[in-house]
């Protein structure tokens, strides 16, 4: 594959949708202003109510084998200012944290698509805008997570030999005018270039890649878990893994 064919390819697979789009952001930032809340959900609180028993969940640290208490799902998979942007201008002011408002309301638009999806039984899935929606839900699913934030920064924050290399490889036809001009751009609080990613990534090429999959429901006769990386990709046909 050439570099002119690979970046045809990722323009492709760029993901149209109101929800990445300037004006649902600027509702979520003229909302956000009063949002105050420190501890945000890196796994949204609206999923884990779908794994309670008795309005609570059962963790357990899998890395350490150590089971938690039952908790609600407000006290788990959360950290304090996960989504909180730095103040304006190198200010005093509060961290802005519309970020989470922004998240949130996807969210709630989403708890009714979850509903539609397991109202539908098992088999596939042929719902064109259904399918949408949630390959934008899903898509934050991947990114906003503890370890792919973890990525991102040691992306970020490596030096720019390393970072040339990466993007040498990731998009090959990337001049090294190019380049400087996206280290130019880069945000200098590595937090918020974070966060900035967290979003590019999902809609080039996170969401389309989803949604260009095969869906189906499968049901099972015995219970699954969840973690706090609550999407696990399937290997598949070529060019639709």
């Amino acid at each position: 594959m050439t570099g002119e064919q690979l970046m045809q390819m990722l323009a492709a697979l760029r993901f149209e949708h109101r929800w990445l789009g300037d004006e649902f952001v600027a509702e979520s930032i003229r909302l956000g202003k009063a949002e105050n809340g420190k501890e945000h959900h890196y796994v949204p609180q609206m999923y884990l109510k779908r794994w309670t028993v008795g309005e609570k969940v059962q963790p357990v640290l899998v890395d350490r084998r150590k089971v938690l208490p039952p908790q609600r799902p407000k006290e788990v998979a959360k950290k304090a200012n996960f989504y909180s942007l730095p103040a304006p201008s190198g200010t005093m002011d509060e961290p802005l944290r519309w970020v989470e408002k922004h998240l949130s309301r996807i969210e709630d638009e989403c708890a009714h698509r979850l509903d539609q999806l397991q109202r539908l039984g098992s088999g596939e899935v042929t719902d064109d805008e259904l399918k949408r929606d949630l390959s934008v839900f899903l898509g934050l699913q991947v990114t906003r997570t503890r370890a792919h934030r973890t990525r991102y920064l040691l992306l970020i924050k490596g030096p720019a030999a390393a970072k040339r290399e990466f993007y040498r490889r990731m998009a090959p036809n990337m001049t090294d005018a190019d380049f400087r001009d996206m280290l130019d751009r880069t945000h200098a609080d590595a937090q918020a270039e974070a966060i900035t990613l967290m979003f590019s990534d999902v809609r080039s090429p996170v969401a389309a890649s989803l949604h260009m999959r095969q869906w189906a429901v499968y049901r099972t006769e015995t219970p699954l878990v969840t973690c706090d990386d609550p999407v696990v990709l399937v290997a598949g046909p070529p060019g639709r893994t």
